[in-house]
């Protein structure tokens, strides 16, 4: 729902060089089934490099809420202890789901809820970008699939992150 990868959040932060490892469609349990097999946020914590992380964040994710709390919560908390492990004095912090939809569906919160108690778990802090209700009442941040931010969105977001990186990761 965007102009691509020079119009989207991780782009448009200033003050932050960021690599990303992400894949639509993917989460916490949520595995996506591609040609270089399984891919959720548990494969890529595995695919990165083990040298040069000072800081982690993982962000989501919607995906996982029609999977139900305990497989997202188990898939989360599997996730940050592999990360501790492979980095251990790496600065973790997770981001919940952002809803694009409001008011905000219940599998979505019921993924945040997992998320966050599994962040809760693992002793890394925890930012709720639905509680701080990002895109509340901003539908025209959201493309037409109801689900993606629009360049505009992107633009949004990359602030919103920006706000909670600085506090969370520099403050």
């Amino acid at each position: 729902m965007d102009s691509g990868a020079p119009a989207r959040w991780p782009a448009n932060l200033s003050g932050f060089s960021v690599t990303t490892y992400h894949e639509g469609g993917t989460g916490y349990a949520a595995t996506l089934d591609s040609a270089d097999g399984p891919s959720n946020f548990m494969t890529r914590v595995e695919q990165m490099p083990a040298d040069g992380v000072d800081n982690l964040v993982f962000f989501g994710s919607i995906n996982d809420g029609r999977l139900g709390y305990q497989a997202t919560y188990d898939a989360a908390a599997a996730t940050y202890a592999a990360a501790q492990i492979k980095w251990p004095d790496a600065r973790i912090l997770v981001i919940g789901p952002a809803s694009p939809k409001w008011p905000v569906p219940a599998e979505f919160t019921t993924s945040r809820d997992a998320v966050r108690d599994a962040a809760s778990s693992a002793g890394v802090a925890f930012f709720d970008p639905i509680d701080a209700r990002w895109f509340e009442g901003s539908p025209e941040l959201i493309g037409s699939d109801g689900t993606h931010p629009t360049d505009a969105g992107h633009a949004y977001l990359a602030q919103q992150m920006e706000a909670v990186l600085e506090l969370q990761l520099l403050g």
